[in-house]
C-alpha cells in the first residue's frame, strides 16, 4: 500500500540484464540521461567481464536492437526505461564503441546480483568469521541453485535482547568507555578527528571498506499493548464504513515490562487521526496545523506519541479479510512503508546515557492492521532497525521498482563515498554466504514487536453507552466536529456527569482548537480534572467564564433548532448471533487475531476496572439505554 507525505524524494530507475549463455541476471541502476558508455561500464563490473568487448546488450531476446557503447548517446535514445529487461549475448567480433573511463573507485560502486556473493578479495580482514565462511563458498558460476530467493526471505521468529540488556553487555565488553555507543554511519565521517581533513586522509573508522547489514539482535520496545479494544475499534471502523485505509498516531506511555526483565512495554491510550486523503489502496498525509497543539495537550495528560498505526485491509468476501502480509503474499512492511517508519523514528529519538549525544535509537513503533492467515483482522507491530534509520537519515535507500520487498541502496560517489555493503543469508544448500546488499530484502531492516490486549482492560478515557464525540479530521466521511455535534453530544449527559463527558481525547482536542470560544488558555485545569479524575476541580471549572460562554452559545443553537433532543447511542446491543470474545490471560495479536469488529457491539464491562477509571463502563444490554428527559442536562437551560 502506498503511504506518502506532501514531499517525496527523487526517483531512480533500475533495469535487469540477463546474460544468455549462463542465465545470470543483474540489476543495474540507471537514469535516462546516462550515457551508454557509462552504462556498459556498470555492466562490465556487474558481470565481472574480463574482455568487455566480447558481449553486447540488446533490447530484445531476439537481438533486434543492439545498444552500442557511446559517450554521446544516452539510454533515453534507446527508449530504455525503469523496469525494462535487457539481454546480453556474446558477439562474433569485438564490440567497438566508446567506453567512458570510470573514476577512481568505480570498482566499489558496481551493482552486482543478489544471487552472487562478494568476491573474497573484497574482504578487508576485519571479520575473521566471515573470512571462514568465504573459504567454503564455491565459484560464482556454480551459485545459481544454492542461492536464496530474496523474495521469499521473510522475518523469522527469533528472540531479541531488551535494549537495556544489550547496553549491559556492551558496557561489560567496554568497561573503560563512558559512551560505548556510537552514531551509525554509512557515509564517510568527514569530521573524523584522528587525521587530516577528509578526503586528504582517511581511516577505517571514518570510512570502513565494508559494512554488514544485519538483523538487529535487540529491540528498544519489547511489547505494545492497547488499553482496550475500543481504542482501535473506532479507528478500524473507518475502513468498514468507507472501504478506505486510514493512518493515526498512537498516544500512550512506556512502562517497565512485568514479565521481561529490563523490558519496555508501550501502552496505547488513544489514537489521533491527522489530516489525510484516503483511498482503497493509498493514503496521503497532509500538513497538520494542529500537530504541535495536540502533542502539547497529550503531554499535559501524561501521554506521549508512542507510534503510528495504519490499515491495509482488503475484504475477499463478507467477514473474510485477505491475508497480504507476512505469511501471506508479502513482507510485513513494504520498503516505502519501511522508509516512512524509519523517518518517524528519527524524529522521535530515545534518551540514552551511553551515547555522548544523550540519544540513541527510538521507541517509536509501527502498527499495521491487516488480515492474517485465518482471514481475520490482525495487528502487526514492528520497528525498523537502527541501521535502517541511519540509511533513511542519510537518504541512501529507495524502493526497488516492481519489488516492494526489496530495497535499493545508493551507490558510492565522490559526494557521498560509501563502503561495500553486504548481508549474510543461508543458501538453499544450507551454507551461509555474503551477498551484495544491492538490492536488500526489507526484512533485514525490521524488528518484530508483539502486540497485545490485556485481560483487565484499562480506560484512561471513558467509554460510554452514549454516542461518542466524532473523531477529528473526518469531515470527508460526514463526521464533523462543530458546535452542533458538540451540543448533541453534551445533551446526553447530566451536570453530574460532566467529568465523565469530557474524559474524551477527541473532545479535548476540539476544545483546545476551538475558535468560537478560546478555551486553550484555560485548558490546564480541565486537563488536570481528566487526568486525575478530580470531581471537585471539575465542579470549579464549569463555573469559569469560558465554559459559561460556550454554554450560552450552545443554548442559542438549541433555541434555533427547537430544543435538540438527546441523541440515542450509536453503540447498540450486540446481535443475537454474535458472541463477544471471552477475556484471556493475554491476547497476543501476532498469534491470535482480534475478532472481526462489529459496528453495533456495545462495550463489555472488564473484569477489574482500571485505576484510571473511577466509574465502571456501561454493561451490555438487550435494550437501548434510556435517558431521563426530566433530569437537568449538561448544557444550560
Amino acid at each position: 500500500m502506498s503511504i506518502t507525505s506532501s514531499s517525496s524524494g527523487p526517483k531512480k530507475g533500475v533495469v535487469r540484464i540477463q546474460k544468455q549463455d549462463d542465465q545470470m541476471t543483474r540489476r543495474i541502476e540507471i537514469t535516462e540521461t546516462m550515457s551508454t558508455g557509462k552504462f556498459y561500464k556498470k555492466v562490465i563490473h556487474a558481470f565481472h567481464l574480463h574482455n568487455p568487448k566480447e558481449y553486447g546488450v540488446y533490447r530484445g531476446r531476439n537481438k533486434t536492437i543492439l545498444i552500442k557503447p557511446s559517450g554521446g548517446k544516452t539510454l533515453g535514445t534507446y527508449k530504455i526505461k525503469n523496469g525494462d529487461m535487457l539481454f546480453m549475448f556474446p558477439v562474433d567480433e569485438d564490440l567497438e564503441g566508446e567506453w567512458e573511463d570510470g573514476e577512481e573507485g568505480d570498482d566499489q560502486t558496481t551493482v552486482t546480483s543478489p544471487l552472487s556473493p562478494l568476491s573474497p578479495g573484497s574482504n578487508s580482514g576485519q571479520n575473521s568469521s566471515l573470512q571462514q565462511q568465504q573459504a567454503i563458498v564455491v565459484e560464482e558460476e556454480d551459485l545459481g541453485p544454492e542461492a536464496p530467493d530474496l523474495t521469499r526471505l521473510t522475518m523469522q521468529d527469533r528472540a531479541y535482547l531488551p535494549f537495556n540488556d544489550f547496553l549491559e553487555d556492551l558496557a561489560e565488553s567496554n568497561p573503560s568507555q563512558q559512551y560505548p555507543l556510537e552514531t551509525i554511519r554509512f557515509c564517510a565521517n568527514v569530521g573524523c578527528s584522528q587525521h587530516e581533513t577528509y578526503p586528504n586522509n582517511k581511516c577505517k573508522k571514518c570510512n570502513p571498506s565494508e559494512i554488514c547489514i544485519e538483523k538487529q539482535p535487540y529491540r528498544h520496545v519489547d511489547n505494545i499493548m492497547f488499553e482496550n479494544q475500543f481504542v482501535v475499534e473506532r479507528f478500524v471502523r473507518t475502513w468498514r464504513k468507507t472501504g478506505f485505509q486510514r493512518v493515526g498516531y498512537m498516544y500512550g506511555s512506556y512502562r517497565e515490562h512485568e514479565t521481561i526483565p529490563n523490558g519496555v512495554r508501550a501502552v496505547v491510550s488513544a489514537i489521533y487521526e491527522p489530516p489525510q486523503v484516503c483511498g482503497a489502496s493509498s493514503i496521503e498525509l497532509l500538513d497538520d496545523a494542529k500537530d504541535n497543539q495536540v502533542q502539547l495537550l497529550a503531554n499535559q495528560l501524561g501521554l506521549v506519541r508512542v507510534g503510528w498505526i495504519f490499515t491495509d485491509l482488503m475484504q475477499e468476501r463478507e467477514n473474510v479479510i485477505k491475508c497480504t502480509r507476512g505469511k501471506g503474499e508479502g513482507s510485513l512492511l513494504s520498503v516505502e512503508e519501511c522508509i516512512m517508519a524509519a523517518d518517524l523514528q528519527n524524529r522521535y529519538p530515545a534518551a540514552c546515557d551511553k551515547h555522548k549525544d544523550g540519544v540513541f535509537g527510538s521507541k517509536f513503533i509501527t502498527v499495521c492492521v491487516t488480515g492474517d492467515t485465518s482471514n481475520q483482522i490482525h495487528f502487526e507491530a514492528m520497528q525498523t532497525s537502527d541501521q535502517c534509520a541511519a540509511l533513511v537519515r542519510d537518504e541512501l535507500i529507495t524502493p526497488m521498482p516492481g519489488s516492494p520487498e526489496l530495497a535499493w541502496i545508493q551507490e558510492s560517489s565522490d559526494a557521498a563515498p560509501l563502503p561495500d555493503l553486504y548481508f549474510v543469508a543461508t543458501g538453499q544448500d544450507g551454507i551461509e554466504r555474503k551477498y551484495n546488499a544491492r538490492p536488500l530484502p526489507v526484512d533485514y531492516l525490521l524488528v518484530s514487536v508483539p502486540a497485545e490486549f490485556p485481560l483487565t482492560q484499562e480506560f484512561t478515557f471513558k467509554v460510554h453507552d452514549r454516542k461518542p464525540f466524532p473523531i477529528e479530521n473526518r469531515d470527508d466521511m460526514c463526521e464533523v466536529q462543530d458546535l452542533e455535534t458538540l451540543n448533541k453530544y453534551l445533551c446526553q449527559f447530566t451536570n453530574e456527569e460532566f467529568l465523565s463527558a469530557v474524559s474524551d481525547f477527541h473532545l479535548l482536542i476540539y476544545f483546545a482548537s476551538m475558535e468560537q470560544v478560546p478555551l486553550w488558555s484555560n485548558m490546564n485545569t480541565l486537563v488536570d480534572c481528566v487526568k486525575n479524575q478530580d470531581q471537585d476541580l471539575a465542579d470549579q471549572w464549569v463555573q469559569t467564564s469560558q465554559w459559561q460562554q460556550l454554554l450560552d452559545l450552545l443554548n442559542g443553537l438549541s433555541l434555533e433548532s427547537n430544543e435538540v433532543q438527546p441523541a440515542t447511542s450509536a453503540i447498540g446491543p450486540p446481535p443475537s448471533d454474535i458472541q463477544l470474545p471471552a477475556p484471556a490471560p493475554i491476547i497476543v495479536l501476532n498469534e491470535e487475531s482480534l475478532p472481526l469488529l462489529q459496528d453495533d457491539i456495545s462495550p463489555p464491562k472488564p473484569a477489574n476496572q482500571s485505576q484510571y477509571d473511577t466509574q465502571s463502563p456501561a454493561t451490555i444490554n438487550s435494550a437501548q439505554p434510556t435517558i431521563n428527559n426530566d433530569s437537568q442536562k449538561l448544557r444550560a437551560t
